[in-house]
């Protein structure tokens, strides 16, 4: 249906190029992108990402919204300039995507296109010069997340099985039992943010057979601590995948209220008639510009 519906956008942009014009003398040329690369530098962690939609533009005109891989019809000849916005679905959410305000765009200059003709443009993005690190934890050197409520019983642990592993040799691990049926985690460190609306995210790469939550709690300066109310929920997924969370509004509310520093929170617990849950985190981010 999504494809449907970014092709219907496409047709309908080409439909009225081409009412506009001579139809005699028009032909598109075509620009195939099949991926994108995300280029990070050593401060930066993964190079894992889930950009799957584009926004194209030609000589700046917008020619439309296209989930990867995809074939762009392009109303024009010659010596063109193209411009690539990397997309991600916010919050998980196919129906909300969004260009990622962190990523770069990617700029073709003078791009010889001709009628009837496919070029190939797989783009190379990096992150944003205003990109601000607050914390990024893959693993494999220690670890900032962990069990906020003393139970008797680790959940929230670090494990080197190949066979879990996302990347790298560690990732996160949480296991659910009948013998400890929640999980309760935290960054053990509170990071000032922003607020004002700045863009502010959580990155992490995960796979989990239960349903678990991401939430803020700030702190102010006084040692006054309050959880927001309202949290991100990310369903089960039996294979590894890249979520991008939006903050933003949170952060900003909270900010507003006093708070000045923040702690990323994951909260889980076990489906019912369950006797066991695994779930597993790798390159986990907190970002904002």
């Amino acid at each position: 249906m999504k494809n449907l519906l970014m092709l219907i956008f496409a047709l309908a942009v080409l439909i009225s190029a081409l009412s506009s014009c001579n139809t005699t003398q028009l032909s598109p040329a075509f620009v195939r992108i099949d991926t994108i690369y995300l280029n990070t530098a050593t401060n930066q962690g993964t190079a894992s990402h889930n950009a799957q939609t584009v926004w194209v533009f030609a000589n700046d005109q917008p020619l439309g919204v296209f989930e990867l891989p995809t074939v762009v019809p392009i109303l024009e000849e010659g010596s063109t300039n193209i411009i690539i916005f990397a997309g991600i679905n916010q919050n998980g959410s196919g129906s909300t995507r969004i260009q990622y305000p962190f990523y770069t765009t990617s700029a073709y200059n003078n791009v010889n296109l001709q009628a009837g003709q496919t070029i190939t443009l797989n783009p190379t993005i990096t992150y944003r010069d205003n990109t601000n690190f607050s914390f990024i934890n893959d693993f494999e050197l220690g670890n900032n997340i962990t069990d906020t409520e003393d139970t008797g019983t680790e959940v929230f642990s670090l494990t080197e099985n190949p066979a879990e592993v996302f990347e790298g040799a560690r990732c996160a691990k949480a296991h659910l039992s009948t013998i400890q049926p929640a999980l309760r985690a935290g960054t053990n460190t509170f990071y000032p943010l922003p607020g004002n609306n700045s863009p502010t995210y959580v990155e992490m790469n995960y796979k989990c057979e239960a349903q678990f939550r991401v939430l803020l709690r700030g702190t102010t300066t006084g040692g006054i601590t309050a959880t927001y109310p309202v949290f991100k929920v990310i369903n089960p997924r039996d294979k590894w995948n890249k979520i991008y969370l939006d903050f933003t509004d949170e952060a900003a509310q909270m900010k507003a209220q006093g708070i000045d520093f923040f702690q990323i929170l994951i909260e889980a617990d076990l489906p019912a008639n369950s006797t066991d849950a695994y779930l597993y985190f790798d390159n986990v981010k907190l970002l904002y510009q």
